[in-house]
């Protein structure tokens, strides 16, 4: 993996902004770089995206949030700060299931990729298809790159929570989209969108201490420019993961023929 190039001593002369500035700049660069919603949900918004389709975001997605927490634990074990090592702590638990930590929170709320799973299932997707499949090879390498960074020596610890800023803020205007339009467009059952109910409370609350944290720890010249690097490379990455299945049926409906069920 390559080494990111050093800052310059032009870049390093600028005084840093102001917390509260730094984190809406960061805001403004996801505006400016992704203005919209990836395609597929936008297809899914207005109910345009076929049906198999759907049902291969679902089977494809949920490479995504089973390694999730492969990201958040790379930047969890290089974080010394307590208050912060505590709420990402609590970020995995969300992630891998409240109900681990049942004896001191009474949740029976499970991971996320069983949430997921029963998504599938609620849209008569089997379980079995959904662990069965092979991730496209983007999504793979999006996921694998997610990983490397966060565990390795890309991303400090604050640059982790930068990362973690930008998959938060991409995911969840999606997700939010999503649940929508699985439920108006795909009449998926209620009962089946119980990953939502879990997954949007948790990342509106983690979102908080997100720019909290990054307006006050963001605090050198230094610290802004590397942070705001993670936070692009990071939203880079989310939208290579979303690209998967839509640039698979652009090909199907052109001239070459890409079989989306064997990916």
């Amino acid at each position: 993996m390559a080494q990111q190039p050093p800052l310059t001593p032009e870049q390093l002369k600028r005084p840093p902004l102001p917390g509260d500035e730094f984190v809406l700049q960061l805001q403004k660069q996801k505006t400016k770089k992704y203005s919209e919603l990836p395609a597929i949900y936008q297809a899914m918004v207005d109910g345009s995206l076929e049906r198999e389709y759907v049902e291969a975001w679902l089977k494809d997605s949920y490479y995504y949030w089973d390694n999730l927490y492969r990201a958040v634990g790379g930047c969890f074990v290089k974080i010394n700060h307590e208050e912060l090592r505590s709420r990402v702590l609590v970020k995995m638990v969300n992630i891998e299931g409240k109900q681990l930590g049942h004896e001191w929170n009474g949740s029976n709320t499970p991971a996320y990729e069983e949430l997921w799973l029963r998504l599938a299932e609620g849209l008569g997707v089997p379980r079995a298809e959904v662990l069965a499949w092979k991730p496209f090879s983007r999504t793979h390498f999006s996921i694998s790159t997610l990983a490397l960074y966060s565990h390795g020596y890309e991303w400090t610890w604050l640059d982790g929570i930068a990362s973690l800023y930008a998959g938060d803020l991409h995911m969840y205007e999606c997700m939010t989209q999503a649940r929508d339009a699985l439920r108006t467009r795909y009449q998926v059952p209620e009962a089946a969108l119980a990953f939502f109910d879990a997954y949007l409370p948790d990342t509106e609350q983690d979102l908080q201490w997100e720019a909290a944290d990054l307006a006050y720890l963001c605090c050198t010249t230094e610290r802004q420019h590397t942070a705001g690097r993670a936070f692009r490379e990071r939203l880079d990455i989310e939208n290579q993961v979303a690209l998967s299945v839509w640039v698979a049926r652009e090909a199907e409906k052109g001239s070459d023929r890409v079989p989306t069920h064997i990916p």
